[in-house]
């Protein structure tokens, strides 16, 4: 018994229908509305100077009393709401590509960023937040005392600190 095996080579073009079957289930996975909060996480720009730090979200539809700016244990935290339009009396929707819910986006703030120092403000569809730096800490002299037990009364030191090599005073 003789058995007949049909093989066709792929061709160029379907070569290309599965790349491009791949690539849009790729990109797709990409923006698909976070399974978490059910809305596209806003994509973020973060810009870094001396005086501090600037961060520039995209939130395109978002009314602003909806945006919640929040920080906790050094992580702040970015909440809003995207509402779908409502559509007039006998209108249907035919095609729904914006996404519509509550998102939350969180950063992880350096120890250098002033907590008060947090200001937020929408223009055009963007939250932008600066960041304040706090000061780099100085190094700052103690004053050593001592107290002599005979007389009950404390005296200024003029003893060096040795490991810094100033005198303390």
């Amino acid at each position: 018994m003789t058995y007949r095996v049909a093989f066709t080579a792929p061709t160029f073009d379907s070569s290309l229908r599965g790349l491009r079957r791949d690539m849009d289930r790729a990109f797709s996975e990409l923006f698909t509305p976070s399974p978490v909060s059910g809305a596209t996480t806003p994509l973020a720009d973060i810009v870094e100077e001396d005086s501090g730090w600037t961060i520039s979200l995209d939130l395109p539809g978002v009314r602003p009393e909806s945006v919640e700016v929040l920080t906790e244990d050094r992580v702040l935290t970015i909440r809003a709401e995207r509402v779908v339009t409502p559509l007039a009396e006998g209108a249907k929707r035919i095609v729904q590509e914006r996404t519509a819910g509550t998102f939350a986006r969180q950063f992880r703030l350096p120890r250098a960023a002033d907590l008060d120092q947090i200001r937020a403000s929408v223009e055009l569809g963007v939250l932008t937040l600066r960041i304040g730096k706090v000061a780099p800490a100085q190094p700052r002299r103690v004053h050593v005392t001592t107290h002599d037990v005979n007389t009950g009364q404390n005296t200024a030191s003029t003893a060096t600190n040795e490991s810094a090599g100033h005198p303390a005073s």
